[in-house]
């Protein structure tokens, strides 16, 4: 493909994938809230790694599959929060180089989005959201192994009411204008790789 050249294209069974993408994120976010004994720890990691195997065995079964990138757009419940917030950035550059690592793509693209309702500038826990998300942009200078690879796309101007809390009370507009913002930062950034 054009992207990714002598890439044999296979079909995958992409429901089963994003399945267990699912899960390894539903059980990675529960880890970061949850206090484990030793043994619920270890058995914690196990499960993970078990889904982990079963996701790259899939992968490596589709002959060629290749991630070409990750969308991201969320960051509401870390607003709210003085702690996750006030680390939102090292995290987020954390997810990234470990979403590439955890699905054997270096060179998966990024594209986060922020939270709707926050205005730059902005100096809560939104604020320091949209902040860190700005900073892993490749265009920041911030981490330059993330230009031309990763980008953010600023989401207030093209939020139509209501706020991520409250799923923008319903509104489509939002979301159809943050979707297509997000799938236009990818095409350019895989774009960009392909010249």
């Amino acid at each position: 493909d054009k992207y990714y050249p002598g890439v044999k294209k296979t079909k995958v069974d992409t429901a089963k994938v994003e399945e267990l993408k699912t899960q390894i994120a539903t059980k990675e976010d529960f880890a970061r809230r949850a206090r484990f004994t030793p043994e619920g720890l270890r058995k914690h990691k196990a499960e993970v790694a078990a889904i982990r195997k079963e996701l790259a065995s899939l992968q490596a079964a589709a002959n060629g599959y290749q991630v070409a990138g990750f969308f991201w757009w969320q960051g509401d419940r870390d607003s709210r929060s003085a702690a996750l917030s006030g680390r939102y950035e090292k995290n987020l550059v954390h997810l990234i180089k470990t979403l590439r690592k955890d699905f054997n793509a270096p060179n998966a693209k990024f594209v986060c989005a922020s939270l709707g309702q926050t205005k730059k500038g902005a100096t809560d826990g939104g604020g320091k959201i949209l902040d860190a998300m700005l900073a892993v942009d490749g265009t920041s200078g911030t981490y330059p192994e993330f230009k031309g690879n990763v980008a953010t796309v600023y989401s207030h101007p093209l939020s139509k009411g209501g706020s991520s809390g409250g799923h923008y009370s319903g509104n489509a507009e939002t979301y159809m204008n943050v979707g297509e913002a997000m799938g236009q930062a990818m095409a350019e950034l895989l774009e960009a790789n392909s010249k």
